[in-house]
């Protein structure tokens, strides 16, 4: 009996000194004193624990209470230890959850990469090391671009997928010790500590050189842009917020000027301000149907006979014209919405206009990078089933400039466009050098002169030279010319004396309203009720 007793108040004696080593530990985490306090009666319980187990070892007979008072200490011995392992593993759990939810307010949780807030500590950090050794560093903003025509194509989720894959393939280029962040959506921003513009320009073209290689999605192969602007401190900002706003203004600078990547200089600051304001003001005037399209006729050189309009973009409540504003748009990403606005006006009213005079046609203004996106094409078929435009009433203009900036994208798009008897015109010709081989491979049916040559044809010989050059060309590959621009009756008389087809400028009319158009129609349209239409 005294044997069993004994290993039994052994056992209570080791589980009370097996508490000790977790109680350290915890004592070690947490600095609160009770913990320290429970560790000195421990060490006095286990003291007390050895005092009687000498004693019962020293003991000859053994009593009931002897037998009582081991169970006792047996029990509390492994009390005290399952309360202490209990304590410690509550303990540690509530370290790992605060170190896991200090690790997700610092973490994109989509790329695992550090998120803004994460970005905005470094950067300071950087600052105060910059500092103490006197070193330049830079920060970049990098945006895709066209990266919001994916997810509204093939969904959030290849979206997502798209974003993980260029997070990997950045971060293979990225060096040790740089420090790269996603800020959400599509932009992502990096901090290259000790460098100059020279470095940061490097890393810009490893970056755009990852992004060369098309990217698998399922059964899709994707190709993203990218526009980053860089800001070196100290001398485009000495703190977090300048830097971070100087290198975004450089980043919506390389995306307008398609550069690829652009370094901040004060210069770009200069009117930041005022296109900010004016990109808020436009996605409200999207909101609140601000826009007005407004049509310009277009007539038979010969006859004056209405053949077409153009329809042009207004915003009477702004003081801003289309040529700042749709450039601007263009730049801010904004642009493919205003021009899903404008189809619908132009294509509602195109049917409306139709039944009056079924051979007039309605000319809409396209930019490129409404041509290069993943939804257009889809776009136009959608309202083409709604407003049942008829066949060949619908005619695209597109600048010359634009189509040679991606002529092999446009091309494409045009042909498909062209099976939903969409039609086409070259717009501003003359002012982005494009081929005759060129001319032939598009499915154009209309060359529009631009108006700089027009303008200034009874100044010069050159210019009216350039002009007759223009209509002859048109007519050699079979095409039409439009002289857009036309202000005065003596312009007017020469064009029709080279033979242009068409006529459209304010010695035709102004831009009108819908319903100024539609009083207009009513007095000049009979070539388009007889079907001489462009």
């Amino acid at each position: 009996m005294k044997l069993t007793l004994s290993i039994l108040l052994l056992i209570g004696v080791l589980l009370i000194f097996l508490s000790v080593i977790p109680l350290v530990k915890i004592c070690r985490s947490d600095k609160q004193g009770g913990w320290r306090v429970l560790l000195v009666l421990i060490i006095l319980f286990l003291f007390a624990y050895a005092s009687i187990l000498f004693l019962l070892i020293l003991k000859v007979s053994i009593e009931e209470a002897d037998i009582m008072v081991t169970f006792i200490l047996l029990g509390g011995g492994g009390f005290v230890f399952l309360v202490i392992r209990l304590a410690l593993s509550s303990i540690n759990q509530a370290h790992e959850l605060t170190k896991k939810e200090t690790h997700n307010s610092l973490h994109d949780p989509l790329t695992g990469l550090p998120n803004r807030k994460y970005l905005s500590i470094n950067i300071n950090e950087t600052i105060e090391l910059s500092k103490k050794n006197n070193n330049t560093f830079a920060v970049m903003i990098i945006d895709l671009d066209r990266f919001k025509e994916i997810n509204d194509t093939l969904g959030h989720d290849i979206g997502d997928r798209v974003l993980v894959e260029i997070s990997n393939r950045f971060n293979k280029v990225i060096s040790k010790g740089h420090f790269f962040a996603r800020l959400g959506g599509d932009e992502f921003a990096l901090v290259i500590p000790s460098a100059n513009s020279t470095h940061a320009l490097s890393v810009c073209k490893a970056l755009h050189e990852s992004l060369a290689i098309l990217i698998p999605v399922d059964h899709n192969q994707l190709t993203l842009d990218m526009s980053i602007g860089i800001a070196i401190y100290p001398k485009d900002g000495t703190n977090m917020r300048i830097l971070l706003k100087n290198s975004d203004v450089a980043m919506y600078q390389s995306k307008k000027d398609r550069m690829g990547s652009v370094i901040y200089d004060e210069s770009l600051n200069r009117n930041s301000l005022r296109r900010l304001e004016l990109v808020l003001s436009m996605k409200k005037a999207l909101i609140n149907h601000e826009f007005e399209l407004h049509y310009q006729p277009i007539v038979d050189a010969k006859s004056g006979e209405v053949s077409a309009v153009e329809a042009l973009i207004r915003w009477p409540n702004s003081d801003t014209g289309p040529d700042e504003f749709i450039p601007l748009a263009e730049e801010a990403n904004i642009i493919q919405e205003i021009t899903t606005w404008v189809l619908n006006e132009g294509f509602e009213q195109a049917k409306k206009w139709s039944h009056d005079y079924p051979n007039l046609k309605v000319n809409i203004n396209i930019s490129t990078l409404d041509l290069r996106g993943i939804n257009f094409l889809k776009k136009v078929r959608e309202l083409l089933d709604i407003f049942a435009v008829p066949d060949n009433m619908l005619v695209f203009e597109i600048t010359e400039s634009a189509m040679m900036s991606d002529i092999d994208g446009v091309k494409k798009v045009m042909s498909e466009l062209s099976e939903l008897k969409i039609n086409f015109a070259i717009d501003d010709f003359g002012t982005g050098f494009s081929s005759l081989s060129l001319l032939r491979e598009l499915p154009t049916s209309v060359i529009k002169i631009d108006q700089s040559f027009i303008k200034n044809m009874q100044r010069g010989t050159d210019n009216a030279a350039i002009v007759k050059a223009t209509i002859d060309l048109a007519h050699s590959i079979g095409q039409k010319a439009v002289a857009e621009g036309v202000e005065n009756e003596n312009v007017a008389a020469l064009l029709i004396a080279m033979d242009c087809d068409y006529l459209q400028g304010y010695d035709i009319s102004r831009p009108l309203n819908r319903d100024e158009t539609g009083i207009w129609l009513a007095q000049h349209g009979s070539v388009a009720n007889k079907g001489h239409s462009i």
